[in-house]
């Protein structure tokens, strides 16, 4: 591992570059050039919870870089000043740092959020080349007040929000997943956040079905609070990491 830092709207991001075993003193890839995958936290989480994920995909040969969004972790600022647009920009700023590493093969860069991370993932799908995205228990919000600070939006939001909201036609987060290369979802069988219908909001804009795949960790809550959850969410994106008809680079 390596902790490293990059700029954001000239503020400074935190994360860590995760690598693969060497064989015979040569990362694991074709010429040394890896695929890599971006990994974006949950909102008032950080990058420590992913160091397992990271760790997982580095087996399978990747190149992972984990983040703090600025307000979390140890990046710049505080919380209550961020919108989603300044955390989409800081996803963005972390997919161009990992696409510049030399071990990295920037046509084959995936991205792997959760919940308000899954959301700024689907948006930087539209945004940039991604071979492959998976989101676990990704929220969903409107395109209107994206500059405003996020946590005025979730203060205002009705406990019900989740349950009741109905996109735009051109959803930033929907219409940044239509057509993926790839898309896994997996979903907490008992998510007292994210319901079942939001799932299936995300599965609807997808034009080729094919490249779709939705799993369910049966019982578990939006959080993942048990150790065998965890687990079984790694397993998920091993095994679907590690499935070449899932992971073709992008032309």
């Amino acid at each position: 591992m390596k902790k490293v830092s990059f700029l954001s709207n000239q503020q400074t991001v935190t994360g860590t570059l995760h690598f693969p075993e060497l064989v015979k003193g040569l990362p694991v890839g074709r010429q040394g050039k890896n695929p890599a995958a971006l990994f974006i936290h949950g909102w008032m989480s950080n990058e420590d919870g992913y160091y397992p994920r990271a760790k997982a995909l580095t087996e399978l040969g990747f190149v992972c870089l984990t983040i703090n969004l600025r307000g979390h972790g140890t990046s710049s600022g505080k919380l209550q000043d961020y919108s989603r647009k300044d955390h989409v920009d800081d996803s963005l700023a972390a997919y161009d740092f990992l696409a510049s590493q030399t071990s990295v093969d920037a046509n084959n860069i995936s991205i792997v959020g959760a919940s308000y991370g899954g959301y700024l993932a689907a948006i930087v799908a539209e945004k940039r080349k991604i071979t492959a995205l998976a989101l676990r228990a990704p929220a969903l919000y409107p395109n209107t007040d994206f500059d405003k600070p996020t946590v005025d939006l979730l203060e205002d939001r009705e406990d019900e929000f989740f349950q009741n909201f109905e996109p735009e036609i051109d959803n930033f987060a929907l219409h940044g997943v239509k057509n993926v290369n790839s898309l896994l979802l997996i979903e907490s069988e008992l998510d007292q956040i994210i319901p079942h219908r939001i799932i299936e909001l995300y599965k609807n804009p997808v034009k080729d079905k094919t490249k779709l795949t939705h799993k369910i960790i049966k019982e578990a809550d939006h959080q993942l609070s048990k150790e065998g959850w965890k687990q079984e969410y790694i397993e998920l994106l091993k095994g679907w990491f590690g499935d070449v008809d899932n992971f073709t680079p992008t032309p």
